[in-house]
């Protein structure tokens, strides 16, 4: 029996810094904290290690520039986390970006991913599940194994509805998620 016929579930979280959520929603924030990663990661990791669970973790390339993310970064990695691209500044427009903006997303991110942990990102979640289909041929083309950002549920509608009407008074890249009807 291989290890995927053994899986009767799947975990994935979405690992949004507070500096990439104020900024993925046009909000200033006080200066970046190191705690925010460090605590999260490590309590998120000790919650799933008495059931021996890995966990997907979608995570932002901007976090792997602040130096003090290095260390619990690489120890989600080392410890069997998988990390996928959740982009490299959380833009959350992202299916309205010029294909090339996308791939600067896409690339930047696998270049920070890879240069921290030694390996390169393999799957991929749009910020807000706002993903497009000109993303796709650039997952594919880059050797993506799969895409996560679809969130299907048939309460999609009155999400979007909800969400459009508590940032109305926000740009229109700020205002798109969840992909499109």
């Amino acid at each position: 029996m291989t290890a995927m016929s053994r899986m009767t579930g799947a975990i994935s979280s979405d690992i949004d810094t507070l500096h990439s959520l104020y900024k993925g929603h046009g909000l200033r924030r006080p200066a970046y904290t190191y705690a925010e990663m460090q605590i999260g990661l490590e309590n998120f990791s000790r919650f799933l290690e008495p059931y021996g669970v890995k966990a997907t973790l979608f995570m932002v390339g901007h976090d792997f520039l602040q130096p003090l993310n290095a260390a619990p970064i690489r120890a989600v990695a080392a410890g069997g986390h998988e990390i996928a691209n959740h982009s490299m500044t959380h833009a959350q427009g992202f299916r309205l970006l010029a294909k090339d903006q996308m791939e600067a997303e896409v690339a930047g991110m696998e270049d920070v991913c890879l240069a921290l942990t030694g390996r390169r990102p393999v799957g991929f979640r749009s910020p807000g599940w706002n993903v497009g289909d000109g993303a796709m041929e650039i997952l594919k083309r880059r050797g993506y194994l799969y895409d996560s950002s679809v969130h299907p549920t048939s309460l999609m509608p009155l999400f979007k509805f909800l969400h459009w009407w508590n940032t109305k008074n926000r740009q229109g890249g700020d205002r798109t998620t969840m992909g499109q009807l």
